[in-house]
This record gives C-alpha cells, structure tokens and sequence, in this order.
C-alpha cells in the first residue's frame, strides 16, 4: 500500500482573451441604436475593432492526497482527494473574430474569479475485485460461479462555479456579458428538500437589476456554486472457454448504480423567469449487458 500527500499548483500569464478596443463609451441618452456612434475611434464609421491579446492570467493551488493498494488477496483499489482553487479571468474561447470574452473590456481584473472549472473537492474510487476459481460443485463451480471479476468508480464532488448575469445589458455596449448587484447573501442552507433546492437553489432575492446609469454591477464573476454530485459505476464481468483459442466474455455494467438524483445547473440569468430554478438534472441508474468474443 502506499500514501502520497503533495501540493500542487501552476500559474498562467499572458494567455489568450479577445476584447473590443473600440468599445462604446456610455452617456446620457444611450441606446442599442447609437451604440456606433458612441465609438471612441472614428464614430459613426467604424463598428468593433476585436483584439485577440495575450493578456488574461490563471492560478491553482491544491491539496493532493491518493492512496493506492496493489492488486493482492484478489482485491485493489485506488483512492484520490482533491481540494483545490483554480481562479482565471474568463471560462470561453472566442469562437469568432467578433466574440468578446469579458464583461469590461478596459478592465480586465473585473473579471477575475474562480474558473468555471473550479471544483474545490474532488473525491474519486476505483477497485477490482477477482473472485478467486471455485472447485467443488464440479462444472457449475468452475465455469458458472467463480471467475467473475467486480469493479466500479465512485465519485464524489462539490458544485462548480456559476456565473451570473443580469439579462440586461447595462452599459448598452452591445455585448451581453453585464452581472447584477448583489444585495445580500445568495448562500441558502443545504437542509432542505429537494423540491425546494429545485425551486430555489440559491437565494434569487439576494441579486438586482443595477441602477439606471450604473455601468457595472458590484457582483463577482461566478459568484454561485453548481449543485454537488455523487455517481456510483459498477461491472460485473466473466470469461467463458469456448475451445483453446476461443471465449467468450459476459459482462453487466451499471450506470448510477444507486440511482443518485444528480441535479443539473440553476438557472443564472436575473432577467429570466425560471432564475434560480433547476429544471434538469443527470441520468438516472443505467443497466447494459454485452458479450465480446474472442478468437
């Protein structure tokens, strides 16, 4: 057996985000009309002028522990914890030249918040189990009962980050990346029933439309946390000789064994009218069988 426990971590710089250097500049009066004729360069004539930078910047830093037995008495297992804090400055690649990937194009550091990726516990199993070859009830023992091989994968993590948007653009720039303030504690205790989590998953009272003339809401880039999740995989698989050269393997394998309600994302636009509801959630417990021959 053995037991390692070790930090790791990396830092990013200069890695790609695009921006509009020609953003519209808010004043009095401003509509999604005259967004081009509030252009610092050449108003009225000249729209977007995307850059593609090097200029956003990451960080993560976690404890690492993994425990691992080798294979012995017919059973082993491999054991992984991870917790962590990833944080960067945007979650999307520009998928086109007019693609804007931050909520300010002027100040980047407004954006800078845990990643989209960020999941700050990770727990993960995996084991085999080989039952060991029967001898006695004769042929049924030999072929039907022993041999089976058992494994599976657990998987136990917390929520990743969310972000949320105002629905509105603010700062009528023409890009719909605007956040909302916040007004209070968007945190909801974890006991409650699950019909409430689905109905409320966090506090949507705690999040407003900001203030006519306000560019910018004060709330954080993904500032709310995704529902955790647990899945439990399993197979159950056996060999059959069939002749010298040919078997045949038999194998069942369960998908959310346990049939664990995994709930997907809330939604996360104010604007919305399901803001703050959960309306789907992960498969629920699969079953296959299949046979593979061998020759």
């Amino acid at each position: 057996m053995s037991l390692q426990v070790g930090f790791v971590g990396n830092v990013g710089r200069k890695l790609y985000i695009q921006r509009d250097a020609n953003t519209p500049i808010y004043r009095a009066g401003a509509t999604t009309t005259n967004i081009d004729q509030r252009r610092p360069y050449l108003p009225g004539t000249f729209g977007g002028i995307y850059e593609s930078e090097t200029a956003a910047n990451s960080s993560y830093n976690s404890l690492q522990i993994s425990f691992n037995r080798r294979f012995a008495r017919n059973f082993s297992v491999m054991a992984n914890y991870v917790w962590s804090k990833a944080m960067d400055v945007n979650d999307s690649q520009a998928t086109s030249i007019s693609n804007v990937s931050v909520s300010d194009n002027n100040n980047f550091a407004r954006d800078r918040g845990p990643a989209g990726f960020n999941y700050p516990r990770v727990f993960k199993m995996s084991w085999i189990y080989q039952a060991p070859k029967l001898h006695i009830i004769g042929r049924v023992g030999r072929q039907v009962i022993s041999g089976w091989q058992l494994n599976g994968i657990t998987t136990s993590r917390t929520g990743h980050s969310l972000n949320v948007l105002s629905g509105t653009d603010t700062n009528v720039d023409g890009i719909a990346q605007d956040r909302p303030d916040v007004v209070g504690n968007p945190n909801i205790s974890g006991d409650r029933t699950r019909a409430q989590q689905i109905a409320k998953f966090f506090d949507t009272t705690a999040f407003a439309k900001p203030a006519a003339g306000v560019l910018y809401g004060n709330a954080g880039r993904n500032v709310v946390t995704s529902p955790a999740a647990v899945s439990w995989n399993a197979a159950a698989m056996k060999e059959f000789a069939i002749s010298e050269r040919k078997k045949l393997q038999f194998r069942t394998d369960f998908f959310n064994l346990f049939n664990q309600v995994n709930l997907g994302n809330p939604n996360v636009t104010l604007s919305n009218g399901n803001f703050g509801k959960i309306t789907a959630a992960a498969a629920p417990r699969m079953l296959q069988f299949g046979l593979k021959l061998y020759y």
